[in-house]
């Protein structure tokens, strides 16, 4: 931690071109903090089948975080290991005493097939980039914020360094598709957070030009019509039944740290209209409840989301066309509980399941593959991906989605200093909802933040 001047802190952060938007100088001096983290991961004994119970190229149908490829590959087997880096990230966070913060977090993830070459390196990329002010009372704070950042529904995700087990919660990543530059107000009180954010659009794209509706020209008329984007909104409400139950900082485990909380939360998030599919018009709304909480040793969490995908054609004038809705749920229940060891060590035995059905109105013969979404171990079927496009970027249309099926997670963590440094060891089998296909893989992560 160290003291800077306010030019230095404002120019290791982008400050000085963000300050102005909120109409103020930032003044005082500020205290300058770098964080990282990284999470190595080993993943053995992987298997897969498709939905006629061929095998399957685990890795190359990118369902365990892998890097997507074109294809699933059926009828050959599955590397002995696979070595990647799930997480490598390093931020920039700056505070004064008047309130004003702000961050900046690059990353260069996942790392697994990153070239061949000997000195082949690895791009960076822009994560997260805001600033914000926090104006506080004798019991509520309330603060502002504008850049680059996750929306607070997603906070409903918790922050991948304190994940219970080393695979994302399949609730998590169904509502983990917005991060775009815009606006954010939070209120928190004692026992209560709250939270509504606005974003550019999800995707912007036009598939057609817009028909022209003046003299004799009608080239363009078999184009999309009435395309406008919408900006994506969501909201968040989170409440315990006292202060001392409402935890400090949210958590998939406390790593057996003493003590009681309980939270519950609902969110809301709608995508906003987009059009890079041709000929439609796509929203993606996701919202449900859960639950935290925390006795002693005993981590416990519950969730469920309701997804609802809207499609329309605009190749009718102005929103004419034939509408589909397609209805969604995903939930699932996570329980661990952490044994203090004499050593220091802390041992935590896990458990997990989770049942995903993004089409209520069928079942899917769901299939491990198509290109594997970025976080998730559920398959994701090229059948489901071609009546829907629902994908993690978005509904923009493209590769990643989830598919339906169920799954079970089994884990062991090792807490050598907390989640700081920690080992976690596990085991998931996927089974899909119609079908063969099959998917199951052991792995060991270790994670340092700093």
């Amino acid at each position: 931690m160290k003291n800077l001047s306010p030019s230095l802190a404002a120019l290791a952060l982008v400050g000085a071109a963000v300050a102005p938007t909120f109409g103020a100088s930032i003044a005082d001096d500020f205290t300058l903090k770098v964080k990282g983290v990284i999470q190595a991961r080993a993943t053995v004994g992987a298997k897969a089948t498709d939905n006629r119970g061929e095998s399957q190229d685990f890795y190359s149908a990118n369902g365990l975080d892998a890097i997507p490829s074109s294809a699933a590959y059926t009828g050959t087997e599955s590397e002995v290991a696979r070595f990647g880096l799930r997480r490598v990230r390093i931020g920039f966070e700056a505070a004064n005493t008047t309130g004003w913060f702000a961050n900046t977090t690059i990353r260069a993830e996942p790392v697994e097939l990153s070239g061949t070459a000997a000195n082949s390196g690895v791009g960076l990329a822009l994560y997260y980039a805001f600033i914000g002010k926090r104006f506080k009372t004798e019991i509520v704070e309330h603060e502002l914020k504008i850049g680059l950042d996750k929306p607070f529904h997603n906070e409903g995700s918790i922050s991948s360094s304190n994940q219970l087990f080393g695979l994302q919660r399949s609730a998590a990543a169904i509502e983990d598709f917005q991060r775009s530059p815009g606006i954010a107000y939070k209120i928190s009180a004692p026992f209560l957070r709250a939270g509504v954010d606005l974003q550019n659009a999800t995707n912007t794209t036009r598939t057609a030009t817009i028909p022209s509706t003046t003299g004799n020209n009608t080239a363009n008329n078999s184009g999309n019509y009435d395309q406008k984007p919408t900006p994506f909104y969501s909201f968040r409400i989170e409440f315990a039944p006292g202060a001392d139950f409402m935890p400090t900082k949210k958590t998939e485990s406390w790593a057996g740290e003493e003590g009681t909380h309980l939270l519950f939360g609902f969110g809301y998030q709608n995508s906003g209209n987009t059009y890079a599919v041709a000929n439609e018009k796509r929203s993606l709304s996701v919202m449900g409840p859960d639950i935290l909480a925390h006795w002693n040793g005993l981590s416990f969490l519950a969730e469920y989301r309701i997804s609802k995908l809207e499609r329309e054609s605009t190749t009718t004038p102005f929103g004419s066309g034939e509408a589909e809705s397609i209805a969604g749920s995903v939930w699932g229940a996570q329980v661990g509980y952490a044994i203090p060891m004499e050593s220091g060590l802390v041992i935590e035995p896990a458990l997990r399941y989770s049942v995903l059905d993004m089409s209520k109105d069928q079942e899917e013969r769901s299939q491990w593959g198509l290109n594997g979404s970025r976080d998730n171990a559920l398959a994701n079927p090229s059948s489901y991906l071609t009546q829907t496009g629902l994908t993690n970027a978005g509904i923009a249309g493209g590769s990643s989605n989830l598919g339906s099926g169920n799954q079970f997670d089994l884990g062991m963590n090792l807490y050598w200093n907390g989640h700081k440094n920690k080992t976690q060891i596990g085991y998931m089998k996927w089974t899909a909802e119609k079908g063969d296909g099959q998917a199951s893989a052991i792995y060991i992560q270790q994670q340092v933040t700093f």
